[in-house]
């Protein structure tokens, strides 16, 4: 379970220890945080074509300051936890455990499937 101390630096600790430096990759996080919210909008029902109007709108403003994005982000989540009926610090909680269920090979094994589709950037061998 994530502690309430500094759930960031645990969890980056956690993901150093399995990816090894690639987890500190800001081009590798963004593609992974891209993915899963993609996949939430997918879970809750937002359909192709819907996204892709969101993403051309987005594309064609000026783009943000990271720090205030995240905020941003982190404000929406916690507004679609809420509306769908979830605990945003639950199940960051339970996904966390999930996650250190599996071993490293797995999150290698995994890791390589998304770079050689271009999501990832780094394969082991």
């Amino acid at each position: 379970m994530v502690s309430e101390m500094n759930k960031q630096a645990e969890l980056l600790t956690w993901a150093t220890n399995t990816f090894g430096p690639i987890a500190t990759n800001k081009e590798e996080r963004i593609k992974r945080f891209a993915e899963e919210a993609i996949e939430l909008c997918q879970a809750c029902g937002l359909d192709y074509e819907q996204l892709v109007e969101i993403a051309m709108y987005v594309y064609d403003r000026d783009c943000g300051a990271i720090h205030q994005e995240i905020g941003q982000s982190a404000l929406s989540l916690a507004l679609l936890a809420e509306v769908c009926g979830e605990d945003m610090e639950k199940e960051l909680n339970n996904e966390f455990d999930r996650a250190q269920s599996f071993d490293r090979e797995y999150w290698q094994a995994r890791q390589n499937r998304k770079a050689s589709m271009g999501i990832g950037g780094f394969c082991y061998e």
